[in-house]
């Protein structure tokens, strides 16, 4: 992901410095001898940028930088360990988070720090800003899509997430991906509130939804697309039909008396790297088909017979 300068502004230059030093790092990280390629070890390099720019302020050229004084946490990603099968034991994989102030944060320099990852990570988690739209679009040429409703809203990266389909309060760590909540979109509770705000998104047939996820400085002077992504009616009313939702029945209770049922539906991102996923509910009286409850069952018979 690269940002491009959207426009030259008087604010403090740490942002911009920090990117400049991260890219010249990445250009320098690989270098050619013949038919040989040498991949050199910058770690002290990313360590001095972490304590310069993400622990430290000495490139701050503004005492009020907003940039760094958001977030009083930072984020340490430790080297992964290979098993006795020299591979990497994913189900180990851990993050360090500490306090600014606390002494017990790893030392400068520490060897079991993966630092580049730690720059990138405290990076994307605590200086930039991430909003999601998500549109219903109609195609009027084969290349042009026009759109005909959208939804616009912050999201917060998050290096772990609690699975949709689970109704256990178990948090995962899923680093290296990032998950992009919604209003805390895997809380249930909090759920059908975040549903409601795209409560207008109502997608017909030869329609498709499309959604974008840009991220941008903290002083919206640069910005980079990092998921673009659709999907068509045909595909959503297909998962919708066919998907068995009886694994859904315990989060009913959530959803007053009407019951209404809810799918989950991803869409790829190009290349088949990252996902958006969504919840789908069918609109009342469309006079679809598909059922619009869950059936419930009826105990009281079923003793019966």
């Amino acid at each position: 992901m690269q940002l491009s300068p959207l426009s030259s502004s008087k604010e403090c230059d740490c942002f911009s410095e920090l990117l400049k030093r991260i890219s010249n790092l990445r250009r320098t990280q690989i270098t050619f001898e013949g038919d040989l390629s040498i991949v050199n070890n910058q770690e002290e390099k990313w360590c001095n940028l972490f304590t310069n720019f993400i622990s430290g302020k000495r490139y701050c050229t503004f005492k009020s930088c907003t940039i760094r004084n958001d977030d009083d946490m930072l984020w340490y990603v430790p080297y992964q360990r290979f098993n006795q099968n020299f591979t990497v034991d994913l189900n180990n994989t851990r993050l360090l988070v500490f306090r600014r102030q606390s002494p017990k944060q790893p030392i400068v320099g520490d060897r079991n720090i993966n630092w580049e990852e730690t720059v990138c990570l405290n990076l994307i988690l605590q200086q930039l800003d991430f909003h999601v739209t998500c549109a219903v679009c109609t195609k009027t040429s084969p290349q042009n899509l026009q759109i005909l409703r959208k939804n616009f809203q912050r999201v917060y990266p998050s290096p772990s997430r609690r699975r949709m389909d689970d109704k256990g309060e178990k948090e995962e760590i899923t680093f290296p991906k990032i998950y992009f909540a919604i209003d805390d979109f895997e809380q249930m509770s909090r759920f059908f509130s975040s549903f409601l705000a795209f409560s207008d998104m109502v997608i017909r047939d030869g329609e498709c939804v499309c959604v974008e996820l840009v991220a941008k400085d903290r002083y919206k002077h640069r910005e980079a697309v990092v998921f673009l992504g659709s999907i068509r009616y045909e595909v959503i009313k297909q998962v919708y039909d066919s998907r068995a939702s009886s694994k859904w029945q315990w989060a009913n209770k959530f959803i007053a008396k009407s019951h209404r049922r809810f799918e989950f539906v991803r869409m790829r991102g190009p290349h088949g790297k990252g996902y958006a996923e969504m919840a789908v509910a069918r609109v009342l009286n469309c006079g679809f088909e598909t059922p619009l409850v869950e059936q419930e069952i009826n105990y009281n018979v079923c003793s019966k017979l």
